[in-house]
């Protein structure tokens, strides 16, 4: 009898474990997203951060190619159509807390800089003639106004 009942307080312990520090929130970023949309996940600086994106956005009419996250690598309009970011691509999809802006592409991952909202963008202005979205996968961080630490 005790060792079943420390079977299932271990099997409680690794489940309210696995709860806090594998947290995942799945949002969809629309190719039209103007300015940055909020993921609703803060970060503290030293969280670790992982992010998986899948789906493709049309990056304009006269293109007619859909692009994944990596955004279109072949754009004719060069770092004025980058509002975020010239180092990534025209497309792309860039996020950023506090002030530390990355490409994201399909998957990206690390530990945190700076402390605040998870938040993104497409790397492209207009969006007014873009089609698609981006799925992103979250893993990490915290409810932004909830407790601090890595869980939801």
């Amino acid at each position: 009898m005790k060792n079943k009942f420390r079977v299932k307080t271990i099997l409680f312990f690794i489940l309210i474990v696995t709860n806090i520090y594998a947290a995942e929130k799945i949002i969809t970023v629309s190719g039209k997203t103007s300015g940055w949309m909020g993921s609703g996940v803060c970060f503290n600086q030293g969280d670790k951060l992982t992010i998986a994106v899948s789906g493709s956005i049309l990056h304009s009419s006269w293109d007619g190619k859909y692009h994944g996250a990596d955004g279109n690598p072949s754009s004719f309009c060069g770092n004025r159509c980058k509002p975020y970011s010239n180092r990534c691509n025209v497309a792309a999809l860039v996020a950023k807390i506090g002030s530390s802006i990355r490409c994201v592409g399909t998957a990206i991952s690390g530990t945190i800089q700076d402390s605040g909202e998870l938040k993104f963008a497409i790397n492209d202005t207009p969006v007014s003639d873009n089609e698609g979205s981006f799925q992103v996968i979250i893993r990490g961080g915290h409810l932004c106004g909830g407790s601090s630490g890595n869980s939801w």
